[in-house]
């Protein structure tokens, strides 16, 4: 029988999810009985995508050295959420304008939050020199706080942060982002690809194809809501000081073909 991999390539790790389902399951399978989940489980299940897809775009579109940027109001001068999202409708538009007469394109990821706190912005950027003094003569209202991107897309704790951060106000009617986050048209979407491995169940430890490593304590199986069993893995580019708790590659290993080139 087969079963599914979905495999999402990001610049600097290539994440996996294996899975057995109705349509591809393993001939003789029992699974285990089908949970109802409870509505907590629900709304901790849609923030755990949420938090993934937006993860996923940030490694996908923006590296070290690229910005997080925190834009706050003057105490005095706080805006309405309506009033905001005219102010960040003439940022964007100036900060459009202020790229390309760089030559160069604005990819930027947008989050507003006032529900738990005095109204402000979250803004990733991509950095092009002169960035920071950009942002900081566009933004008259209050103070621009900047912290660089971390380096090999690990990001997955800003997107966190992100989502955490909106959770309450993101499907309010007058959020100025109307989504949990807005993003620029230009931004790549991650890519990812399903394959049909045909095979009774999965190895028993997965093996990454050459240039990537699996450290052994990132690997999650468990039963899926379905009843049927799943496994989760990130197989991460390798570098410099990786050795002792990683899976390393073999010399040949089935797995490695389809996989991109670099």
């Amino acid at each position: 029988m087969s079963y599914l991999r979905n495999s999402c390539y990001l610049p600097y790790c290539i994440e996996v999810e294996e899975v057995h389902s109705n349509r591809y399951g393993k001939r003789g399978y029992k699974r285990a009985p089908r949970k109802e989940p409870t509505r907590e489980e629900i709304a901790e299940a849609n923030e755990r995508r949420r938090i993934k897809k937006l993860y996923r775009i940030i490694a996908t579109n923006f590296d070290f050295g690229d910005y997080h940027a925190v834009l706050t109001y003057r105490k005095d001068e706080r805006p309405t959420p309506e009033q905001a999202k005219k102010i960040l409708r003439t940022l964007l538009q100036n900060l459009r304008k202020a790229y390309q007469k760089r030559g160069e394109p604005l990819h930027y990821i947008i989050v507003t939050e006032y529900e738990r706190a005095a109204i402000h912005h979250h803004l990733i950027i991509n950095e092009i020199g002169d960035t920071i003094k950009i942002l900081k003569k566009l933004w008259p209202y209050g103070g621009t706080h900047f912290t660089p991107i971390y380096e090999a897309g690990e990001v997955k704790e800003l997107a966190a942060y992100l989502i955490k951060e909106t959770q309450k106000s993101f499907r309010k009617k007058d959020n100025p982002n109307k989504l949990a986050y807005s993003c620029s048209r230009n931004l790549k979407k991650p890519v990812v690809k399903t394959k049909v491995i045909k095979a009774n169940t999965w190895r028993k430890e997965p093996v990454p194809p050459a240039g990537y490593m699996i450290r052994r304590g990132d690997i999650v199986t468990g039963i899926n809501a379905l009843g049927y069993p799943y496994r989760y893995y990130t197989m991460v580019r390798i570098t410099a000081g990786k050795g002792e708790g990683w899976i390393k590659p073999r010399k040949y290993a089935p797995e490695s073909r389809g996989v991109p080139p670099d």
